[in-house]
């Protein structure tokens, strides 16, 4: 049970019950007797109000009316309470739970220690002074004088999701806070010879944190549904503590935090707004309403005259942002911010709502499965059913272009190299790898000229074989490999094509690559096959690594695929990449593929949590049919989808997802939305705000333009 948080409008937080009066004989009190206590608050709580009328309280001396929130407790919350005076237990720290009155639940009717030891007991020192927080398993441990430490987590879960619907039909969801993150702390010094009959010692509690109360407005009248997947609050400028440890002294009454400098520290916080128990994100339409809390770090510092942004994410188009004036939010006070209505539709420039700073190995990219073996392409085996620019639009950010080549070079030198895309059945298109890359070469364009600066895209190009009937000196694989380093070194001296060209380190960040086209070739075998062609101290612009198996650890080149090259930073590819399910080199059953995609998901974790080196990239293959060809492709999709989307709502820990492909890259009604290819989309983009992803250090965000709905009205607090 946690403490209860409720509202007049809305829900929020923080006041506790005050203590009942006992009858009482006049009897000193002793050292050694156990010391009883009492919770209280005061009786009010006022808030910030932005865009909608408050409902206002009763004026103060001053004429100033507020918002106010009472709380209630829940049967068996738990405070902690130090007192440094005691004379037992050794600890002097003592965790009590709470028994609400019955009558009104904003007071206690008993405060009962937790466990078998015992509870405080008066020590010889005249004077005490007691701590008490809450929550009580928050206390990470104490020091002289009240000193405590806690964490307010990046990822904000809902404990659940309450409905409420109005007369008019229209729907309240409610995200039902984890009231742990609702820090408070009390303080008292009383003198152990003014006291008889060992009366209960009030503890006044007082909140810690600052609180952003988040009202997401459903579309305009006569607009269709919206799903919301993910709400975000981030510092735009300025060194912005939102999330992370903290220390808290709080012996001198004043409740002072201050953010820990261990790493912990971000200015993110993130809340997921997909229901677990209805397996669905929330969907809004016209008067629907979202309300969420936001708990921030405690610390006045944290906020300031800096900027902070509100982004949500939503299935149906691009991420809406909204930019706060910090100086309007009161600490240690529930802030109520109330969002413009959301639209619909629109390119999904979600890479530009990050941070550029961001080490390049630390996203997550959704991507294409063969990105355009589609039926307009004559494919046997049809992974997507959306044009390129379809799939940019849908947030998609990685593609893969298989490719072969002609019967037209000699390698004399007299003719050029053609490498040309081809379908998984070896058929040729009528485009050429240079015309795919043109078109995602006007799709930046186009985002740049909007100012969405961070979007890039990521293709792979892979072999799909070559003709015979030319001389096979080293065979069709060499052909192939040469023919790669022909094409992209001419493309590398054509401007027009935006392929990034610097070299790709570890330490290469999201602002580096804006604009761009990151190019990455997949070869087999290795030293004894395609990587020996090539000379090692090639510079094709590109990173290489080879297929080996259907998920593997192997190493990540650039340059050239050839092993014997030196000086260059040591980068690894950890992927699954099983087209075939029942081909045993790849996939040899449908668990297997399943149990692929799991580890390399886990795998990103572990490396994560092991190593600060962001030199892993990670690869997650979702797509793929069956080598039978039975069960369908759009059977495996719906699968393997809802597989994913499943896992990843799950997850909790910190890591990048890497790029993960998947068949029917869209959010269109017809294919994305029909398979839930548009929520997994979504969940991986969110995983990018979700956690404190590494970034090189000493550096502030640079927050993107705000959707235009979202920015009219000026600032949401006043």
């Amino acid at each position: 049970m946690k403490l209860k948080i409720f509202s007049m409008f809305a829900a929020s937080l923080l006041m506790l019950g005050s203590c009942s009066e006992k009858e009482i004989a006049e009897v000193p009190v002793q050292t050694g007797d156990e010391i009883h206590f009492g919770p209280s608050t005061p009786d009010k709580v006022d808030t910030r109000t932005i865009y909608d009328t408050p409902q206002e309280s009763e004026p103060d001396e001053e004429g100033n009316t507020y918002w106010y929130f009472p709380v209630y407790w829940e049967q068996d919350d738990e405070i902690a309470v130090y007192c440094p005076q005691a004379s037992q237990p050794a600890s002097q720290l003592v965790d009590y739970k709470i028994t609400p009155d019955t009558d009104n639940p904003a007071t206690s009717a008993a405060v009962t220690k937790i466990g078998d030891g015992a509870g405080l007991q008066w020590g010889s020192s005249d004077e005490h002074r007691f701590y008490g927080f809450y929550p009580a398993k928050a206390v990470l441990g104490t020091e002289t004088d009240g000193r405590i430490k806690g964490n307010i987590p990046v990822e904000q879960k809902v404990v659940r999701w309450d409905s409420k619907a109005a007369d008019d039909g229209t729907i309240t969801y409610n995200g039902v806070p984890d009231t742990d993150l609702a820090y408070m702390f009390a303080y008292t010094s009383v003198k152990k010879s003014e006291l008889v009959n060992n009366p209960d010692i009030p503890l006044k509690f007082k909140p810690l944190v600052t609180i952003l109360e988040i009202i997401v407005n459903g579309p305009a009248e006569n607009s269709s549904p919206i799903q919301v997947s993910n709400i975000n609050v981030t510092g735009v400028s300025g060194n912005v503590a939102l999330a992370g440890n903290f220390e808290c002294l709080i012996s001198d009454q004043s409740g002072t935090c201050t953010p820990l400098e261990d790493g912990t520290v971000t200015n993110r916080i993130s809340i997921s707004c997909y229901n677990n128990d209805k397996k669905k994100f929330i969907t809004l339409k016209h008067g629907d309403k979202i309300n969420v809390k936001a708990f921030i770090i405690p610390n006045e510092a944290s906020i300031g005259t800096r900027q902070i942004s509100i982004t949500v994410s939503t299935v149906n188009g691009g991420a809406k942002t909204k930019t706060l004036q910090t100086d309007e939010i009161v600490a240690h006070k529930v802030n109520r911010v109330s969002l413009p209505a959301l639209t619909s539709g629109g390119t999904n420039y979600w890479l530009s709502n990050l941070d550029p700073n961001i080490y390049l190995s630390e996203l997550s990219l959704p991507g294409s499965k063969m990105s355009f073996s589609t039926t307009g392409n004559d494919g046997t085996e049809k992974f997507q059913t959306q044009s390129l620019e379809t799939q940019f639009m849908d947030g998609v950010r990685a593609f893969v272009v298989q490719t072969k080549t002609n019967t037209t070079y000699d390698r004399s030198g007299s003719n050029t190299y053609n490498v040309k895309y081809a379908t998984v059945n070896e058929k040729y298109t009528g485009s050429t790898l240079e015309s795919i890359l043109g078109k995602l070469k006007t799709l930046l364009d186009e985002a740049q000229s909007k100012n969405k600066k961070n979007e890039f895209a990521f293709v792979q190009i892979t072999y799909d074989g070559a003709t015979s009937n030319y001389d096979l000196n080293g065979g069709a694989e060499r052909y192939w490999i040469e023919g790669i380093e022909y094409e992209l070194n001419k493309l590398k001296n054509n401007n027009t094509y935006n392929i990034y060209t610097d070299q790709i380190t570890p330490d290469t960040k999201l602002g580096d690559v804006g604009g761009k086209i990151v190019l990455k070739v997949n070869f087999n075998n290795g030293q004894t096959g395609m990587g020996q062609y090539i000379d090692p101290t090639a510079t094709i612009p590109a990173l290489f690594s080879t297929w080996t198996k259907g998920m593997d650890d192997v190493a990540l080149y650039w340059g050239s695929p050839n092993e014997n090259q030196t000086g260059r930073p040591e980068m690894h590819w950890y992927y699954s990449e099983a087209t075939h399910i029942g081909n045993p080199n790849e996939a040899s059953d449908l668990a297997t593929k399943k149990n692929q995609i799991s580890t390399v998901f886990q795998e990103s974790v572990d490396k994560y949590i092991n190593g600060t080196g962001h030199n892993y990239w990670f690869m997650n293959d979702i797509g793929g049919c069956y080598l039978s060809g039975s069960p369908t492709i759009p059977t495996l999709t719906a699968d393997l989808n809802n597989y994913a989307v499943q896992l990843l709502q799950e997850r909790t820990q910190n890591a990048s997802l890497g790029i993960v492909l998947l068949n029917y890259a869209d959010k269109q009604v017809d294919s994305g939305a029909l398979y839930q290819s548009d929520w997994l989309i979504q969940t991986i983009i969110d995983n990018n705000f979700k956690f404190a992803l590494r970034k090189a250090s000493g550096t502030t965000n640079n927050a993107a333009a705000s959707d235009a709905s979202y920015t009219s009205g000026g600032s949401v607090i006043k």
